[in-house]
């Protein structure tokens, strides 16, 4: 359960190619819309990537199947780098991936008639895998940001916020604005990294003491278990890992820092980037894209429209 908005690198070394998965990881498309499976409720077999929310797979225009990359229409799969730490977005336990960014972009693949295929990958990661060909596209709720169409092409699809949380009752009466002090735990290669890195410049010799965790599973236990005040993360995960908590967070003050989340394709892709938007329009009209947020609890990020390297 965990995932929050992801920061791009320009530039990487060649070593930060390397990923944190091996080969491909099974992703289960559940066949109907109601709430939002738990992992504990998820268990094997293969992907069925492609279908739509309603678990059947559309049948395909033309128009769409002609609008594809040569190399993608031939193999028939859309070679998908995800970071499976974000849940409701993604998440998996190492055999499976779910999430209402892999429901979508399953959707999506449906409307070219091929299938998707993800990999679990590190965050930063992700831009450098795709402009080295390594993968098709990044769908990991990451944030369109003016450094980020440097180095890629991005479509919109969702927007959300900053949301922190702590424990159940405010026992440390923590405020979002006097975190001074206080122990917060947050996700490594985020914006909320760099959010409260701002908001040092208040504190004086009372410094915020970041705790930087891999996923935010961790990030969240650190809150339960009393290791941090509070955490800090997009505002989807942070509902979620409340959700999950069972009664042990609460939510901490108003969500802020709207921000667009956008697939990103290679720079060179701008003719796939808008065949993508006229599909995730077409989803729109036909329904499928509001099943799809309302079913993880995650509707109130939908956009009206979808556009490619829109103005941050």
């Amino acid at each position: 359960m965990s995932f929050g908005r992801r920061i791009g690198l320009a530039i990487v070394t060649v070593t930060a190619l390397a990923l944190s998965a091996c080969g491909t990881i099974p992703v289960e498309t559940p066949s109907t819309v109601g709430s939002a499976p738990s992992a504990s409720q998820v268990s094997g077999g293969q992907s069925t990537g492609g279908q739509s929310a309603s678990g059947v797979a559309p049948t395909p225009s033309a128009d769409f199947a002609d609008r594809l990359p040569g190399s993608i229409k031939a193999a028939g799969v859309i070679k998908v780098a995800t970071d499976a730490s974000r849940a409701p977005a993604e998440s998996g336990d190492g055999s499976m991936i779910i999430g209402f960014d892999i429901d979508l972009f399953n959707a999506v693949a449906a409307e070219f008639g091929v299938t998707a295929d993800y990999t679990n990958t590190k965050p930063a990661t992700i831009i450098p895998g795709i402009t080295s060909g390594q993968f098709d596209i990044g769908v990991s709720s990451l944030t369109i940001s003016a450094d980020q169409l440097k180095s890629a092409t991005m479509i919109s699809y969702f927007t959300a916020g900053t949301q922190w949380a702590t424990k159940k009752g405010n026992p440390s009466n923590i405020s979002i604005d006097t975190p001074c002090g206080l122990t917060i735990a947050v996700q490594k290669d985020t914006a909320q990294v760099d959010d409260l890195t701002s908001r040092q410049q208040v504190c004086g010799n009372r410094p915020i003491k970041i705790k930087t965790y891999d996923d935010l599973d961790a990030v969240a236990k650190a809150v339960e278990n009393g290791t941090a005040a509070a955490m800090v993360a997009d505002s989807p995960s942070t509902g979620y890992a409340v959700q999950q908590s069972g009664d042990t967070l609460e939510a901490l003050g108003d969500i802020y820092d709207a921000v667009t989340y956008g697939y990103a394709l290679p720079l060179s892709e701008t003719d796939f980037a808008s065949a993508i938007a006229d599909a995730l329009q077409q989803l729109k009209a036909d329904g499928t894209y509001e099943q799809i947020l309302t079913k993880w609890g995650v509707q109130a990020g939908a956009v009206d429209a979808f556009a490619v390297n829109p103005t941050t």
